[in-house]
C-alpha cells in the first residue's frame, strides 16, 4: 500500500524535518558546554607531604584553565551535608606535569587533623579560584598579613 502526500504535506514534512534537526543540534550544544565545563573546572589531584614552599604540605591542582602564580585557591568539602572553606593556598609554580603547585598559607586546623588521618581524602575537596573577601575574613591571614 502506498502514501501519497497531498499538496500541504510536504510543506509540512519539510518544518518537521526541520525541527528535529534544530532540536539535534541544540542537544549536541549543549552536551558539549557541559563536557567543556568538567575540563574547565580546577580539582585537586594531590595533597603531599613537602617543605618546598616552606610550608608543612602543598595542594596538586589539574585544570585546563590558566591560572596566573600568586593566585588564591579556596578549598571546600562537605562536612555534615554541609559545604565548608577548609584551606586557602597560593599558586606558586606549574610543574612538568601541567599541575599547578599551591602553598598553603591557611588551613582549618580540624580539618587538616581529619585529612592527615584518613576521616576523608583530597578527592573529597573542591577547589576555587574565585575567593570571596567573606571566606578571608574567617581566617587570621588578615592579622597575620597587615
Amino acid at each position: 500500500m502506498a502514501v501519497s502526500l497531498g499538496g500541504g504535506g510536504w510543506p509540512l514534512l519539510g518544518w518537521h524535518q526541520l525541527a528535529l534537526l534544530f532540536l539535534t543540534l541544540t542537544t549536541v550544544y549543549q552536551g558539549w558546554m557541559i563536557f567543556q565545563k568538567n575540563f574547565e573546572d580546577l580539582r585537586v589531584a594531590g595533597f603531599l607531604k613537602n617543605d618546598c614552599y616552606g610550608g608543612e604540605y602543598i595542594f596538586l591542582l589539574h585544570g585546563s584553565i590558566d591560572i596566573p602564580q600568586g593566585t588564591i585557591v579556596e578549598f571546600r568539602r562537605f562536612h555534615e551535608d554541609v559545604e565548608v572553606v577548609i584551606a586557602l593556598a597560593e599558586v606558586r609554580d606549574r610543574n612538568s606535569k601541567g599541575e599547578y603547585q599551591a602553598r598553603i598559607i591557611w588551613f582549618s586546623p580540624g580539618n587538616l587533623n581529619d585529612l592527615k588521618t584518613g576521616k576523608y581524602v583530597y578527592s573529597d575537596i573542591m577547589a576555587n579560584y574565585l575567593v570571596q573577601l567573606r571566606t578571608i575574613e574567617k581566617t587570621d591571614i588578615k592579622r597575620r598579613y597587615s
